[in-house]
């Protein structure tokens, strides 16, 4: 059963997965100029989250500390999209 813990892991997970490609991520963004942070800013923006949310059994508070962190520490279009 998914509980916060376990989702955690998933997001620190896809955190070093997004780091180990960022060079290839960065290549994504053409638009409206190639200012090549897009994965660093998407990085950044789950590491805050990760900070923000405390490891938790009940998904919905993880979720919802999630998300507040990652929107509070966004960086740069791709973090807040």
């Amino acid at each position: 059963m998914l509980n916060g813990k376990l989702l955690k892991d998933a997001i620190i997970s896809a955190s070093i997965a997004i780091d180990n490609k960022k060079t290839e991520i960065d290549e994504l963004n053409i638009f409206p100029v190639p200012d090549g942070d897009t994965g660093y800013n998407m990085r950044m923006t789950l590491e805050n989250g990760i900070k923000h949310a405390r490891s938790n059994k009940h998904l919905g508070e993880y979720l919802n500390e999630l998300s507040h962190g990652m929107l509070l520490g966004a960086r740069g279009n791709s973090g807040v999209i």
